[in-house]
């Protein structure tokens, strides 16, 4: 995979408007992927969190807990907790028992701002994909934000009122403007924070399949009914479009559709709860 330029003109606006705001913020909401937390941090929200005179609190909320594997997003939790100013709260934004946690969490850190009947001042960011939109809708309980699971759905700044004294902010999507690391790319690429036009979707599949077989070939087995994996990555591609009748004409296996059909299942949960990385 050569390095993946990914940086849509609403996102450079995204980052300006960002720093802007965060002098004037008492409490970041980062939304991550509880499958992969770290691939999924944005290293831009490091620098724009630290201002002249503080660096902002961050909740660090790992998302989509429940298509995760348990034991990495406990792991996660401790691993991420041992930076100073950072919080995290394993979720599932869909759920509305979510909200109160995190309501109560940026209360206790906006304490001070509540002490003289301030409002505590929320900036929610995450990358493309990662369930922000949801999460909005959930802590507002109603619909207020356009949620899809394509990345790019939230195009400019949204101020939503939580209640209870905090006001949020909704920001777009913002992936750094290169993804350098080979691996974090084709994690993303996984997930499906990167749209599917941007890498081959066969290409993605296959690094699925590589990475699948160092820590759950039972789980890919076991949902395609295959009574072990071939060798060959584009092998087992073909053995999983046989099984579940991606052909093309003639009867040969058609890799697009096998591989749309393994990303797509991998990433609703279908294959089990997988994690894509552990912090190791």
């Amino acid at each position: 995979m050569n390095t993946i330029h990914w940086y849509p003109g609403h996102m450079n606006k995204t980052r300006q408007a960002l720093a802007e705001a965060m002098p004037d913020t008492d409490v970041v909401l980062e939304v991550l992927d509880a499958r992969l937390p770290l691939a999924s941090s944005n290293p831009l929200l490091r620098s724009l969190r630290t201002t002249k005179d503080r660096t902002v609190p961050v909740i660090k909320l790992l998302n989509k807990k429940d298509l995760a594997d348990p034991r990495a997003t406990k792991e996660w939790q401790k691993y991420l907790e041992k930076e100073e100013g950072v919080s995290v709260l394993p979720i599932s934004a869909n759920l509305p028992g979510c909200a109160d946690p995190i309501v109560k969490l940026c209360q206790k850190i906006g304490a001070h701002r509540i002490a003289k009947q301030r409002t505590v001042r929320v900036l929610i960011q995450g990358i493309p994909n990662c369930g922000k939109s949801t999460l909005v809708n959930t802590l507002r309980g109603k619909k207020v934000a356009q949620a899809g699971n394509e990345p790019g759905v939230t195009k400019q700044l949204q101020r939503v009122d939580i209640g209870d004294g905090v006001i949020a902010h909704d920001t777009p999507g913002m992936m750094w403007p290169k993804i350098e690391d080979q691996n974090v790319g084709w994690l993303l690429a996984m997930s499906g924070a990167i749209r599917d036009t941007a890498i081959d979707p066969v290409d993605v599949a296959i690094f699925a399949i590589k990475w699948l077989r160092e820590s759950y070939t039972e789980e890919l087995c076991a949902r395609y009914n295959l009574a072990d994996l071939p060798g060959d990555p584009l092998a087992a591609l073909e053995a999983i479009g046989r099984k579940r009748g991606c052909l093309s004409p003639g009867g040969e296996v058609n890799h697009h559709k096998a591989s749309d059909l393994l990303l797509l299942e991998l990433r609703a949960g279908k294959l089990g709860r997988i994690s894509f990385e552990w912090p190791k």
